[in-house]
């Protein structure tokens, strides 16, 4: 695309009419007309979609950011409100600890012990739950932890969410998504 070409923002009703689940199918079942046939070929084809997108995506940054360092150029669109995208290479940096123990002993000393101070390094997830909670009773995991639930359509054994399991990628024997996790 060349620089400064405005994108459309949705697509024309004939296009979204030949997806996988467009408006109509969409309707059908947030209406509860849907068979469980049409619900299950919906789910199975949008899985399948949101894995063929997340792989043109992948290869479309990966061209994207060979594209612009070869060019020097950095594609903006502008769209008719006045907004702009702009796409250019850039590094994504992650800092990880070597020694967690190492860095808990240097903060101690750091800050000679005070665990007021320590903590103010940590991050919000700092804390393995599932590990916190074979070391610690069930009341202080209650004081210290917050378990948040919240429903969400995913892949497995259907428990309080919807889930999807696919035996092919399962334990022998695993017939009920017991080590199935969700989609994102």
């Amino acid at each position: 695309m060349t620089t400064g070409d405005a994108i459309p923002q949705t697509l024309p009703d004939d296009q979204l009419m030949s997806l996988p689940i467009g408006p109509t199918r969409l309707g059908r079942i947030e209406s509860g007309e849907a068979t469980e046939e049409e619900l299950l070929w919906a789910l199975d084809a949008m899985s399948y979609c949101r894995q063929r997108i997340n792989e043109w995506n992948s290869r479309l940054e990966q061209a994207a950011v060979q594209w612009i360092n070869a060019t020097g150029r950095e594609p903006t669109i502008r769209r008719e409100d006045g907004t702009e995208v702009r796409y250019y290479a850039g590094a994504r940096k992650t800092t990880k600890a070597r020694d967690q123990a190492a860095v808990l002993t240097a903060l101690l000393e750091a800050t000679g012990g005070d665990l007021g101070r320590v903590a103010e390094h940590l991050a919000s997830g700092a804390w393995k739950p599932g590990a916190c909670g074979k070391t610690l009773p069930p009341e202080r995991m209650d004081e210290l932890f917050e378990t948040k639930v919240a429903q969400e359509l995913c892949e497995g054994k259907p428990r309080v969410r919807l889930n999807r399991i696919d035996t092919r990628f399962t334990p022998k024997g695993d017939q009920h998504g017991d080590h199935c996790e969700s989609e994102r």
